[in-house]
């Protein structure tokens, strides 16, 4: 019988092979912990026959029916009761759902919030039921040691850490980690932590983080998905180049949204830039055409695209940004081009898709990290930087125009660890 593949991943049971085992040889004279089974003598039999004798008396129907999915009624209420009075939960009926065991519980969160390749951070050792479940909905398992008082604070750090990052980057990083302190004796915990951050940021410096724009004029493509911060990001790399006596222009080639349009008309004139616009739903391309028509008459330095946020998985918008290419090819096919992919730093691994997807359409010379100015740490970078070898670039660090800094590898990893 062929069976799905991810049923390679569950694991048996050690203890319940171990049970089995003790039942089929008569053995009843054990009770285990691990599997939750109470003391059979612990259990109020009579009361039990009594309560389902009446129970099957009085609401015979009900018992030998199909219930609501979300379970029983009666049950849902004394369980809302319970928590807005034991735990200082405030809870309707909609927040909870009646399962028929924690396994089944387990299997609900996992396949509602967990998608392959994602990272989960587990207790070591964890409920066995609990890691199939996660493994089989396509989750990697990160696993935190446990101390008298809870998770060990420390190693949970780290899993969070190298959860973003990555985990081959990350198997690759603790490697060399581990040879490093052996070869050269590394003891002292502040020392271990600076060696990790050395060896995050030759990850990082192995690439040109400089922008290549030594033509007259240059060209500068921004790419990427929805919300990630291109508007916001042109306005600012746009201050910082009129400020080192850069004359820009900038293309409004997002003609999706009049807001966008708009949001960008208003970060140019911040920046001191000139700005090319048509009316919403033209074809970007012709506004890209008339810009570099207009960077060319006014004898700017650098020409900025701005382009629609388009989701890495919708093959028609990748078409378009094709046709840009070659608008911005044909047209100045001697001009230094940066292609500048923008990667929200709260998004996690779904960056390394976005990645992946763009590179198949562009080729990206550099990515500008944003919204760092929050919890973010944006360390799934590291291990962007390690599988493709595209530099960031550069880093956006809150809301105004000059909030954006050059990449600084070491800084970066500072702020990490």
């Amino acid at each position: 019988m062929r069976y799905a593949d991810k049923m390679n991943y569950v694991k048996k049971s050690a203890i319940r092979s171990v049970m089995a085992d003790a039942s089929e040889n008569g053995t009843v004279d054990y009770i285990s912990f691990a599997s939750g089974f109470p003391d059979p003598e612990a259990i109020p039999q009579e009361k039990l026959e009594e309560v389902g004798h009446k129970i099957l008396q009085e609401k015979t129907y009900e018992v030998l029916q199909y219930g609501s999915a979300q379970g029983y009624t009666g049950l849902i209420e004394s369980s809302k009761s319970f928590i807005n009075k034991h735990e200082c939960i405030c809870t309707s009926n909609d927040d909870i759902i009646i399962t028929t065991g924690s396994q089944q519980g387990l299997d609900l969160v996992s396949k509602i919030f967990c998608d392959e390749g994602d990272y989960v951070v587990v207790e070591n050792p964890s409920y066995l039921g609990a890691l199939n479940s996660f493994k089989c909905n396509g989750a990697k398992l990160l696993g935190v040691s446990l101390e008298e008082d809870g998770v060990n604070l420390e190693e949970l750090e780290e899993a969070l850490i190298m959860s973003d990052i990555g985990m081959d980057t990350s198997i690759k990083i603790i490697s060399n980690l581990r040879e490093r302190m052996k070869k050269e004796k590394i003891q002292d915990e502040e020392d271990v932590k600076q060696a990790l951050r050395e060896e995050m940021q030759k990850i990082l410096d192995i690439t040109d983080i400089s922008l290549h724009l030594n033509t007259k004029p240059s060209v500068i493509l921004v790419v990427g998905v929805n919300g990630v911060g291109k508007t916001t990001s042109i306005g600012k790399m746009a201050n910082r180049l009129a400020k080192d006596g850069k004359k820009v222009v900038v293309a409004a080639a997002d003609t999706f949204r009049a807001a966008a349009v708009e949001q960008l008309e208003i970060w140019s004139k911040r920046a001191g830039a000139d700005i090319v616009k048509r009316e919403e739903g033209v074809d970007p391309a012709s506004v890209v055409f008339d810009a570099i028509k207009k960077t060319k008459e006014n004898g700017a330095d650098i020409l900025i695209v701005d382009t629609a946020g388009r989701l890495h998985n919708k093959k028609y918008l990748m078409d378009e940004l094709n046709k840009i290419q070659k608008v911005i090819n044909k047209e100045m096919p001697d001009s230094d081009k940066e292609v500048l992919l923008v990667i929200d730093g709260t998004t996690g691994q779904n960056a390394i898709s976005q990645v992946k997807a763009f590179k198949q359409e562009t080729d990206i010379t550099g990515i500008v990290l944003t919204k760092l100015d929050g919890t973010a740490k944006g360390g799934v970078v590291i291990g962007i930087v390690e599988e493709n070898k595209i530099p960031v670039k550069f880093i956006g660090i809150g809301e105004q125009i000059d909030d954006m800094e050059i990449f600084n590898s070491e800084d970066f990893v500072k702020a990490i660890i």
